[in-house]
């Protein structure tokens, strides 16, 4: 179980450093696939193992909030 924790404080940390402070303020509908990749490709260019982490957490993350039904932000 403490594995995990460390893993999701990892995660957490990879998306504070990359992702919120680019597309963090930005609507869900407002960011694009491009801007994804655009973001992804460029972590991935300095740094593979973040870029396909982002990859793959964004991922997940998005295919549970849309099985669950749930709106984003700003959303009605």
């Amino acid at each position: 179980m403490e594995d995990s924790r460390v893993m999701a404080s990892e995660i957490l940390r990879s998306f504070e450093i990359h992702v919120f402070s680019k597309i963090g303020k930005l609507p869900h509908d407002e960011v694009t696939l491009h801007v994804w990749l655009a973001l992804i490709e460029d972590v991935a260019k300095r740094t593979p193992s973040i870029g396909a982490r982002i990859l793959t957490y964004s991922k997940r993350a998005h295919k549970w909030a849309v099985r669950r039904g749930i709106q984003w932000a700003g959303c009605e």
